[in-house]
C-alpha cells in the first residue's frame, strides 16, 4: 500500500506490500506530489483510466460548449422535455451542467463535481474494468433519469413549475458513487461535514443532500433519485440494510451487466483478431456476435488518442483483491500494457464485494474536514 514519507508531503509506493505483477500496470503506486493533504488536480487527471477521463473530459467540453451554443443545454432532463420527445436526455443528462442565470457559479460547481468524479469514479472503473464501468455508468443514468421523471411528475401536480426543472450534470452520479462508498463502510463510521457536523458515514451522503436543498431553496429532487438508486443497488448486492423502513427497496442493475469473463472473452478476441478464432463447439466460423463487437471495439480503439488506450482496465486484469476487494492485477491488452493476467484471487477467501465502491485504498469524501478561511497560508 501507499505511505507518507516524512515531511514531504509525498505519497511513496511501499513495494513490499504490492505484489510484483503490480507494479506492470497502469494502477501502480506513482509517486504523486500533494498540497495540503489535498491531491493536486494534475495528479488526479494523470492518474485517471480510460472511462472516467472520457466521462468528465466530454462533460466539461459540452459545459463550457453550452455557453455558446444553446442547443447544448437541450440534454437536460426534464418531464416537459420528454413529453417533446427529447429521449436521448434519459440516458444522457449527465453530459451538461445546467447553467442558469448564473453561469459563473455553475461552472465553478460543474468544476468541483469533475475534481470529485475524478476522485470517486477511479474506484468504480477498477472494480469494473472500463468497458463494464461504462455499461454501468449508462445504466445508472437512466436508472436515475427514470425515477427523476416519476418523482417530478408527483412533484409537478402539487407546483406545476417541476414540469420544467432539470435534471442535469454529474451530480447525480456522484452521489451514487458517494453513497455506494458510504454504504460499504462499517455502521460505526462517522465523518463530518465541513468540520462542523459529525454524523454517520452511512447517511452522509443524504446529509449532503438536505444541504444542497437547504441552500438552493428546493428539493434538489435528482440527488434524491441518484441516492434511491444507489440505495437500492445496495440492498440487491447483498449490503447490510441502511434501516429498517427501506430494507425492502431493491434496484439490481448489476443483473444487467455482462459478466466479467464475457468482457474478457471479447476483448480477447478483439486483441487477437486476424488470428485464427474458435468458436465454442469446436469449428471455426466467419461470423459471431462476440466476434462482431470485438471487431467494433478494435476499431474504436485505434481511433482514441493513446493517453485513453494506455490507460484502459481490461475486464482480465481485474481480480479479486484480499478480503473480497477488487484490485488491477495486470495491463490492458487494448492500452498497450500487454499483460495477459485472468481474473483470480490475489489474498485469499473474504466476503464478496459490493457491486459499487466498496475498493480498498484511500477514500476521499466531498465537504469534510475543518476548512480554510479566505486570506490564510
Amino acid at each position: 500500500g501507499c505511505k507518507m514519507g516524512g515531511s514531504s508531503s509525498e505519497a511513496q509506493c511501499s513495494k513490499k506490500a504490492i505484489p510484483s505483477n503490480l507494479h506492470s500496470s497502469p494502477w501502480r503506486c506513482a509517486r504523486t506530489r500533494t498540497s495540503g493533504g489535498m491531491m493536486q488536480p494534475s495528479a488526479l487527471v494523470g492518474g485517471a483510466p480510460t472511462g472516467t477521463r472520457l466521462v468528465v473530459s466530454v462533460h466539461c467540453i459540452l459545459t463550457i460548449a453550452s455557453l455558446a451554443l444553446p442547443s447544448v443545454a437541450s440534454f437536460g432532463l426534464s418531464v416537459s422535455g420528454v413529453q417533446d420527445g427529447r429521449l436521448w436526455s434519459l440516458p444522457l443528462f449527465w453530459l451538461v451542467a445546467r447553467l442558469g442565470t448564473s453561469p459563473g457559479i455553475a461552472l465553478l460547481f460543474a468544476a468541483v463535481s469533475a475534481m470529485a468524479a475524478l476522485s470517486y469514479f477511479p474506484r468504480l472503473e477498477q472494480e469494473h474494468g472500463t468497458f463494464r464501468f461504462l455499461l454501468w455508468f449508462m445504466l445508472s443514468s437512466s436508472a436515475v433519469g427514470v425515477l427523476y421523471l416519476l418523482l417530478a411528475f408527483g412533484m409537478a401536480q402539487l407546483d406545476p413549475t417541476w414540469y420544467m426543472v432539470p435534471c442535469s450534470g454529474l451530480w447525480p452520479m456522484l452521489v451514487i458513487a458517494m453513497t455506494s462508498q458510504s454504504l460499504g463502510m462499517p455502521p460505526d463510521a462517522s465523518t463530518s461535514l465541513f468540520g462542523l457536523v459529525p454524523l454517520p458515514m452511512r447517511w452522509y451522503p443524504l446529509a449532503l443532500i438536505a444541504f444542497f436543498s437547504l441552500i438552493s431553496m428546493r428539493l434538489e429532487l435528482d440527488l434524491l433519485a441518484a441516492w434511491l438508486i444507489a440505495l437500492g443497488i445496495h440492498h440487491s448486492s447483498g449490503g447490510s440494510p441502511l434501516h429498517r423502513l427501506v430494507a425492502k427497496w431493491r434496484c439490481p442493475l448489476g443483473r444487467l451487466l455482462p459478466s466479467l469473463a464475457t468482457v474478457s472473452a471479447m476483448e480477447d478476441s478483439s486483441s487477437s483478431y486476424g488470428s485464427a478464432g474458435q468458436v465454442l463447439g469446436g469449428g471455426s466460423s466467419s461470423f459471431s456476435l462476440r466476434s462482431s463487437l470485438a471487431r467494433a471495439a478494435r476499431g474504436l480503439g485505434r481511433c482514441c488518442p493513446a493517453s485513453l488506450r494506455k490507460h484502459y482496465i481490461s475486464a482480465s486484469s481485474v481480480g479479486f483483491g484480499v478480503g473480497g476487494q477488487y484490485a488491477a492485477v495486470g495491463g490492458s491488452a487494448w492500452g498497450g500494457h500487454g499483460s495477459s493476467a485472468r481474473v483470480r484471487t490475489v489474498g485469499g477467501g473474504g466476503p464478496a464485494a459490493s457491486t459499487l465502491g466498496s475498493g480498498s485504498g484511500p477514500s476521499f469524501v466531498a465537504f469534510t474536514g475543518s476548512g480554510q478561511r479566505l486570506g490564510e497560508v
